[in-house]
């Protein structure tokens, strides 16, 4: 079993077994996810089907089954959606009470399931206790909570992973040799002492791993730019422009639209990083030059389609008319091409 490589000294914790989010329905297409999810309308009804031929089903929210196709329409209406693991601690218990591919939950017992419900805190640290309200209020029977116990070998694992890492030639049998068990024995100890198989963990390592050091976030996309913005059509092929030629300084690492947002996401430690290599006095330029330099230094950077509202006041950048936004435009392609050198406050 080849395994996926993650770097010394890196910590992660086990797959999450709850996931939530809240905001307006999205489209309505056939689907399946191997979670269970509550989707609960905060106002109004949802409708499911779970067969194509079938009937629609209306009700303040519903509990879907895992690996169920099914169709949700939410109506316009603002949902709290809560995944759960399946083969979780938290999950279990409603998956075992499913008689069927959905389960549709009553407007009483919706309004207890969202009452001060914030998906921020289901994330960190009030999954188990909105699980506990959710089985109380569906009738569900849950297992009583004994402590979970960690086989001494996983711990020497976990505290392995997190020292050591993995490499492309890690395997199975090198890590249970490692902790002096047989690959068998590994895994049943493992999932009894974490809560999930061995190979799952792993995967999650590897998805951190995958995550990127920068999110940038693009204000090209046609459909999600409101009426009336600061870019006027010079400046958002200009802009598009711009970014294609930075991709193809880096080609084969990035795909990029927008090299003048200041819509960005930075992991701290790359953040941490970057900034010991950026000149604080570029200014106008900053925003492509901190790709660049980002680029230049191996960060990984994905973009992200951001919904792009009018300005209010007036801006004081590059985007005052095309005459300033021409300038600009030439300006960062010169960094990008040649050097970002000689680009500090005073060369204004």
């Amino acid at each position: 079993m080849q395994l996926p490589l993650m770097p010394r000294g890196m910590h992660a914790r086990a797959w999450p077994p709850v996931l939530a989010t809240q905001g307006p329905s999205g489209p309505c297409v056939w689907h399946s996810h191997h979670a269970l999810r509550f989707a609960l309308a905060l106002e109004g009804e949802v409708r499911i089907r779970t067969a194509r031929t079938g009937k629609w089903a209306s009700a303040a929210g519903v509990l879907t089954a895992p690996d169920v196709e099914h169709l949700l329409d939410g109506q316009g209406a603002r949902l709290l959606l809560v995944f759960l693991d399946p083969e979780s601690a938290l999950g279990a218990p409603f998956r075992a009470a499913l008689s069927g591919p959905a389960r549709l939950i009553s407007d009483e017992q919706r309004r207890a399931l969202v009452q001060d419900v914030e998906p921020r805190t289901l994330l960190r640290s009030g999954a188990a206790a909105w699980a506990e309200r959710a089985a109380r209020v569906l009738g569900v029977s849950t297992p009583s909570a004994a402590p979970r116990v960690i086989h001494p070998r996983v711990r020497a694992l976990l505290s392995l992973l997190r020292s050591e890492g993995i490499d492309e030639q890690t395997s199975l049998e090198l890590l249970a040799g490692a902790v002096g068990l047989s690959p068998s024995r590994l895994m049943h100890v493992f999932t009894s002492s974490v809560g999930i198989p061995l190979r799952p963990y792993l995967a999650w390592l590897r998805v951190q791993r995958a995550a990127m050091d920068i999110v940038n976030g693009s204000r090209i996309v046609e459909q999600l730019q409101e009426r009336d913005t600061q870019l006027s059509l010079f400046m958002h092929y200009g802009n598009l422009f711009a970014g294609k030629v930075l991709e193809l300084k880096h080609l084969g690492t990035v795909s990029l639209t927008d090299v003048g947002t200041t819509y960005k996401v930075c992991r701290n430690s790359a953040l941490q990083e970057l900034i010991k290599q950026l000149d604080p006095a570029i200014n106008l330029e900053f925003n492509a030059y901190f790709l660049d330099s980002a680029l230049t230094a191996g960060m990984r950077i994905v973009e992200c389609p951001i919904t792009f509202h009018p300005r209010v006041g007036a801006s004081k950048g590059g985007n005052v008319n095309n005459r300033i936004a021409t300038r600009l435009g030439i300006r960062m392609l010169l960094g990008i091409f040649i050097d970002w050198k000689g680009f500090g406050e005073h060369d204004r």
